[in-house]
């Protein structure tokens, strides 16, 4: 939003909530990355970019608050929220998108993620599945999502996510391109 304006209301219960389900998705990520060999460190600081201003109202916001009389403010709190997730990226090197240099010789070329960074992202995937889908199974979500993502990673990190993904939690992809589980939770828990 542009300095002076009003940020559309959102009762205390917006923030609470969003709190609640902020914290369920750290713990599960923290479950699913001491699975996948993601750094104790990593897990403790994960997404801790949310609990900041620039994110955590905006966040809250935009998941939780209810806009259905009001679809100015819905709009508002969608630009808001674009700034955050812009923010989180920028800041959050288990996201794709933060290893896309802007400038210079290699802007908008992706580069590879380290190890520890494409473990994180699978286990922010896992966690934000089991908090928002109740289901450590993300195979639905990464057939639906893969396509989009992957003409923005590095092959070596494609190459490093479906090798985690097929040899460490029993994933397999189809002759369609589709993500299958094969022991019914994902390797996860």
């Amino acid at each position: 939003m542009s300095k002076g304006k009003k940020r559309p209301y959102a009762p205390f219960g917006v923030y609470y909530k969003y709190l609640v389900s902020l914290l369920w998705h750290k713990w599960y990520v923290f479950l699913a990355g001491r699975q996948v060999g993601v750094p104790l460190w990593r897990l403790i600081v994960h997404d801790w970019q949310k609990f900041t201003p620039l994110e955590f109202g905006k966040y809250a916001r935009n998941y939780h608050g209810d806009y259905t009389n009001s679809p100015n403010d819905r709009d508002a709190v969608s630009l808001d929220y674009a700034y955050a997730w812009l923010h989180h990226e920028n800041t959050a090197p288990h996201h794709w998108g933060y290893w896309i240099p802007r400038s210079g010789k290699y802007a908008g070329q992706p580069l590879a993620m380290p190890e520890t960074y494409v473990r994180e992202m699978i286990a922010d995937w896992h966690g934000a599945g089991r908090a928002y889908q109740k289901s450590w199974n993300i195979s639905k979500w990464i057939s639906d999502n893969g396509a989009q993502m992957e003409p923005f990673m590095h092959e070596k990190t494609i190459d490093l996510v479906h090798h985690i993904m097929i040899t460490e939690l029993g994933y397999f992809l189809t002759d369609n391109c589709s993500w299958v589980m094969t022991n019914g939770k994902g390797g996860i828990l």
